[in-house]
């Protein structure tokens, strides 16, 4: 019997809220949106179960905040986000487009 490796990769996450986390179709690609802006991918090798090559799109408290879910394009050029405001004279939800090859991804 051999013990499953523990790995520690990415932000360190404690008391920051919520995560959302979704692998893309064939499964080598771990995507990472959270509320407070962070939007990364991580290279996920199937065979041995580590995480590699972290790559940051947006960064926490950058540009954008609220992020509450998301989904990849099956080409992986696009990720589209869903975004809540709330505050005292706003309520408000959008759906935002990203691309990856433009160069100004923001």
């Amino acid at each position: 019997m051999t013990t499953n490796p523990t790995q520690f990769i990415g932000p360190n996450v404690s008391l920051q809220g919520f995560y959302r986390l979704k692998f893309n179709k064939l499964g080598n690609h771990l995507y990472n949106v959270a509320p407070n802006g962070a939007i990364e991918r991580y290279d996920f090798d199937r065979c041995n179960g580590i995480f590699s090559n972290r790559q940051i799109y947006s960064t926490p408290s950058g540009n954008y905040l609220g992020f509450w879910d998301f989904e990849v394009s099956p080409d992986e050029s696009k990720i589209y986000t869903y975004l809540i405001y709330q505050g005292a004279f706003e309520n408000s939800n959008y759906l935002i487009q990203f691309d990856f090859n433009n160069s100004n991804f923001l």
